[in-house]
């Protein structure tokens, strides 16, 4: 199977979740879309678990390595709350490219814990995505500047979000994939029942949202979900079939799905999510975009 192909996956329903999470936030979540949206995130691990069980009953099995991989299942939960507080304050499109930092950190990790190496010109691929990513992030709308906050956030998140994924691939090795997976989400749901007793704001949040949404944004919110775990699951899948930072440096592309997405919905759906079609931010992310993609196709 096609590495690059089950990779690219990962961005492309990635992206699509980047908007449904930002119109969750806009539109129906205000003041309590961060707790809500994690305990979401922690209930469709809870929901998915049967079903990787139903296929192989053998998952339940309990041994030495089970408590770290739930351990890991924390940190794969533990990325979504720093990117959710960052996609609170900032539009889609600026938060989205700095997940291209997990392969900066997705290298390093790989290279110390599982003696990963890169040939040269994947190394170059992999900096040409980071680069125009990178450009995408810039605020150049009154100033140019970065936002600090933001960078803080999702150092924060990809930092996580690396470590989990090679994490992951260590003990898929010495396990099994659907194994790692299925004690993955168990860290998922533990740290998402641990954030609903410990954390009111989470809890009241999250219960407000049941009570006075409709069904059909908690459908919204329950696709969302489901698309979020595709995607993961691709991820993860991705990892047994190639090298960490190779990987990761896949998920470049993401920038360039998400500005897709957002020119497709302003143009058709503005009520759902709007991008900005100012000619200097237009420029900006075409410039970052055609970066990204060279890297992509030097890596392929």
């Amino acid at each position: 199977m096609n590495w690059f192909l089950v990779a690219l996956a990962t961005p492309v329903l990635h992206a699509i979740a980047n908007h449904i999470d930002k119109h969750l936030i806009s539109k129906y979540f205000q003041g309590g879309a961060v707790g809500t949206l994690v305990l979401f995130t922690s209930i469709f691990a809870l929901l998915a678990m049967p079903v990787i069980y139903l296929l192989n009953p053998l998952v339940a099995h309990f041994d030495s390595q089970t408590s770290l991989i739930i351990l890991n299942g924390f940190l794969s939960l533990a990325y979504v709350i720093f990117y959710l507080y960052a996609l609170f304050d900032d539009e889609a499109s600026f938060v989205a490219p700095f997940f291209q930092l997990v392969p900066v950190f997705g290298f390093i990790l790989g290279y110390f814990i599982l003696g990963e190496t890169l040939l040269t010109h994947q190394v170059v691929a992999s900096l040409l995505i980071i680069f125009g990513a990178m450009i995408l992030a810039f605020d150049i709308g009154n100033k140019f500047r970065l936002k600090k906050k933001l960078l803080v956030l999702m150092l924060s998140s990809s930092l996580l979000y690396a470590a989990s994924g090679v994490i992951f691939k260590l003990f898929s090795g010495e396990t099994d994939f659907s194994t790692t997976l299925f004690w993955n989400m168990a860290g998922q749901v533990l740290l998402g029942l641990i954030l609903f007793i410990l954390v009111r704001s989470y809890r009241t949040q999250f219960i407000a949202v049941i009570r006075e949404n409709t069904l059909s944004i908690l459908g919204l919110n329950l696709l969302n979900g489901l698309i979020i775990l595709a995607g993961d699951i691709f991820l993860f899948y991705a990892l047994l079939l190639a090298p960490v930072a190779l990987v990761l440096s896949v998920s470049g592309v993401q920038p360039l799905f998400v500005f897709i997405f957002g020119i497709l919905l302003t143009r058709f759906l503005p009520s759902f999510g709007a991008e900005s079609m100012e000619k200097k931010v237009l420029t900006q992310k075409i410039i970052g975009i055609l970066v990204i993609v060279l890297g992509g196709i030097l890596i392929n």
